[in-house]
């Protein structure tokens, strides 16, 4: 029997054989029984076929130099190497492979023929032939393939934006793609073969430290560094190395690969300013003036430097103001802010805690003498007229100092100490400075002990919340409840909001006050929409003067979603003094509080000198009728009027309406009747403390026996 046919014959048992060997020549990993037999029998069926066919010498000379004489298409050789490279194995495995299957056909042929004449030497020959014509084609296959997988690799990395680089054990570049030339500066064929730091760049000694962890902890390590680019810009990178380890578990190379977060960074660093910077004067804002002071006095507890600190506020700013407009105001105070930067050093801080209210820390100062020098420049600055277009403004300044650690030892005390020397130099006839030590000499006034024990307030817990019911007139159910603020006062009793509220505007303490007001606010509202009233909607008076300087709204919302709060449960009351702040980004924030579902209600409407134009153009949710068009023993004809045309103008407008004052059935009645939404007033009930509030929220409804 010639030897192809017994080939054919004995297919399976070759395989057995072959599989047998198979197993212990290739990987184990990637590897099934029927991958292990697939590509061997079809090998061998091309090889018997081929056996079978006429060869003519010349085409056994061609065989013999290794040239092909194949038929188009994939034989089973390389379909063999094709499948072999893409499950994991490599050309030692594939020719191993191709031996054990010669061994194998040899040996079983020998033992079941014995052959010894010439046509099965011949035959052996053509097999041999065969065999390195089928390894042939299928290390050129598999070569193919690798070839065309390191070159879609390469193309990869070659078109990718990020820069991408394999580096060896010294640091030296083995392959960058073309935007890691570009990062580098130099193309691949200078960048081969040298290191990093041997390419004259500035870049952070921590990339040369991450290279060795990586080589010592076998782990990949992420890091930032940054760069100037070639117009000399500053420039931030991600990166991160990794390593490449070998069969022995050895480190042989490093991958490397960054990216451009420039814009992350410049845009992170634009939010932290927009939210640390006055927008209008661009100096820091009252946050970041306090963490300044807090840092150094810090610092100068530790070290012993002194240090001193302004409270500076502008002498009628506010007739200027309102005699040529807030934008002129707005220029008044940018040109003020400059001339007082222009009096001290860039290692100082200027802040602009709001309004007209500016704030300077001098450094590393506490020669009194030098300090007067300095508090008099800077009112010589500000008693010269602001240019303002065709107009001018002449205003000065009160200047208010305090030294640490003379004076005081604690930021929140030193702040109150310049508050209080500002106040006795503006006592005093304005355009001047006045030192705490002066003040403190001549004892401490009332006022001063007024603003010392509203600063203490919240941290005595002396402020009380109330809630006043707001009753839908259609139906008498209690749809919102206004929260209402109380001070009790340990000798004045208890306060109303206009006895305090103006005063924390005046010093800067509106903002903590409120900060407090809306953390209980919240819990509360929390605890009632989870057991009593779902849609309860709690409403909470602000400041205008500290909702249009400071971005409050931004944190509103974030606290409202860690507490799991839904924005509708929830609506801001700001008077009509929000449109006369002159502050551009009012829209802004109020499309915040929009999309954050925290609704606006627009407090004492028809009391100030409000644009109807305003309804349109802000996303107004509610206008709260102020009591004075409600009140009276009979309702006034003309009070009647306007508050019938408010109700008319707002429902055209989409905007629901809220009667406030509410005394007397015959008020609840006649508003009802105009088509007003809700109202609120004693006769519904009085403001309630958190629990005797729970009780009449509980029934959902204001009985008739209430009123």
């Amino acid at each position: 029997m010639r030897l192809g046919e017994w080939i054919e014959a004995n297919m399976e048992k070759i395989l057995a054989r072959w599989e047998h060997d198979a197993t212990q020549i290739l990987p184990s990993g990637g590897f099934s029984p029927a991958q292990r037999r697939d590509h061997a029998q079809a090998m061998m069926e091309r090889i018997a076929v081929q056996m079978a066919e006429p060869q003519t010498t010349a085409e056994r000379y061609e065989i013999a130099k290794g040239h092909s004489t194949r038929r188009p298409g994939k034989t089973g050789a390389q379909r063999h190497g094709l499948g072999r490279m893409r499950s994991g194995a490599d050309v030692l495995h594939v020719t191993t492979e191709f031996r054990a299957l010669r061994l194998s056909v040899i040996e079983l042929w020998s033992e079941d023929t014995q052959p010894s004449d010439q046509t099965s030497f011949a035959d052996l020959m053509r097999f041999d032939q065969a065999i390195d014509q089928a390894l042939s084609e299928s290390v050129e296959s598999f070569a193919a393939e690798k070839d065309k997988q390191a070159r879609l690799l390469l193309t990869t990395l070659s078109s990718m934006p990020d820069p991408s680089y394999v580096l060896d054990l010294d640091g030296c570049f083995i392959y960058a793609n073309k935007a890691a030339t570009e990062l580098y500066r130099a193309p691949l064929e200078k960048l081969a073969g040298r290191r990093i730091n041997d390419l004259g760049l500035p870049i952070s000694d921590n990339l040369f430290r991450d290279i060795e962890r990586v080589i010592q902890s076998r782990a990949q390590v992420r890091d930032e560094l940054t760069m100037p680019d070639l117009s000399g810009k500053r420039r931030y990178y991600e990166y991160i190395h990794a390593p490449v380890i070998d069969d022995e578990g050895q480190v042989e190379a490093l991958v490397g690969t960054a990216r451009d977060i420039t814009e992350r960074r410049e845009a992170e660093a634009l939010i932290w300013h927009h939210a640390n910077h006055d927008p209008l004067t661009q100096l820091p804002n009252r946050r970041l003036f306090r963490d300044r002071l807090d840092q150094h006095t810090l610092h100068a507890e530790r070290t012993g430097a002194a240090f001193a600190l302004f409270f500076i506020d502008l002498d009628r700013f506010k007739e200027v103001n309102d005699r040529l407009g807030h934008d002129k105001g707005d220029q008044l105070l940018q040109q003020a802010a400059q001339r007082i930067c222009d009096c001290v050093r860039e290692t100082d801080t200027v802040a602009r805690l709001g309004g007209d209210e500016f704030t300077i820390i001098l450094l590393d100062i506490d020669d009194q003498e030098q300090i007067k020098q300095i508090a008099l420049q800077m009112l010589d600055k500000l008693a010269v007229p602001f240019p303002l277009g065709e107009d001018s403004g002449s205003i000065s300044g009160s200047i208010g100092i305090t030294c640490y650690p003379q004076d005081a030892r604690t930021p929140s005390q030193l702040l109150n100490n310049a508050d209080q020397a500002m106040y006795a130099a503006k006592n005093n006839g304005r355009n001047q400075f006045c030192f705490y030590s002066q003040v403190k000499d001549h004892g401490t006034t009332a006022r001063a002990r007024f603003i010392s024990e509203l600063r203490e307030a919240v941290s005595k817990n002396q402020f009380q919340l109330l809630y006043q019911p707001i009753v839908n007139l259609a139906n008498g159910g209690i749809a919102k409840a206004e929260v209402l603020l109380r001070w009790r006062h340990p000798t004045h009793g208890l306060l109303l909001p206009a006895d305090f509220i103006p005063l924390a505007e005046e010093i800067g303490l509106i903002g903590d006050i409120e900060s407090w007001v809306f953390t209980q606010a919240t819990e509360t509202s929390k605890q009632w929409q989870a057991t009593i009233a779902p849609h309860l909607q709690i409403s909470l008076n602000l400041s205008a003067r500290e909702f249009c300087h400071q971005n409050s709204e931004i944190a509103w919302a974030s606290e409202l979603e860690k507490l799991g709060l839904s924005g509708s449960g929830f609506a801001i009351e700001l008077t009509e003094k929000i449109f006369s702040e002159g502050t551009q980004s009012l829209a802004e924030k109020l499309s915040r509080l929009e999309k954050a579902g925290i609704s606006v209600s627009l407090d004492d409407f028809g009391t100030g000198q409000f644009s109807m134009a305003y309804l349109k153009q802000f996303p107004i949710d509610y206008l709260k009728i102020a009591p004075m068009f409600v009140q009276s023993e009979e309702v006034n004809k003309t009070n009647r009027t306007i508050a019938e045309t408010i109700i008319v103008m707002a429902h055209l407008l989409d905007i629901e309406v809220i009667a406030e004052g509410v005394e007397t059935r015959q008020q609840k009645d006649w508003l009802r009747d105009a088509g007003c939404d809700y109202a609120q007033g004693f006769f519904f009930s009085p403001p309630l403390p958190d629990r005797s509030f729970e009780k009449i929220l509980s029934k959902g409804y204001i009985s008739a026996s209430s009123g």
